[in-house]
């Protein structure tokens, strides 16, 4: 896993609280598990991207993207065939989305630490600042 329900008990703005609320509830609820993830998208409605749009935040793997956007904040559920599941975002401060996150996974009775702290903008020319969140 990597980070359309606003998450109970959660003071976040509405895009925040959608982005850890698609982790909580989507990923982790579904962990390893892409048909239960992609049941759980399809059943709240999330649409679903064409190929060509969901390609780029799938990078090279097989499997599919949906739209969990909130006005003012693309958001996109992403499921990989082989159980990988993420939500990316092309406008959130990292300091609020990363307070809701851990909020909503404290709320939801997830124990975790912080492994790795990165720049996800600067991972290559295929960052998260070049995929198309139209």
């Amino acid at each position: 896993m990597a980070a359309l329900l606003l998450c109970a008990g959660t003071e976040a703005p509405p895009s925040e609280a959608q982005f850890a609320g698609l982790f909580v509830q989507g990923c982790m609820a579904s962990a390893g598990n892409p048909a239960k993830l992609r049941a759980w998208a399809r059943d709240r409605t999330l649409p679903q991207l064409p190929d060509a749009r969901a390609r780029p935040f799938l990078l090279r793997a097989p499997g599919v993207a949906f739209d969990g956007s909130v006005p003012g904040t693309k958001l996109v559920l992403v499921s990989s065939d082989d159980g990988i599941c993420a939500v990316a975002t092309n406008a959130m401060k990292k300091d609020p989305a990363k307070a809701a996150l851990e909020e909503a996974m404290r709320y939801a009775g997830a124990k975790f630490r912080l492994a790795i702290d990165r720049d996800d903008t600067a991972v290559s020319s295929r960052s998260i600042a070049s995929r198309n969140f139209a």
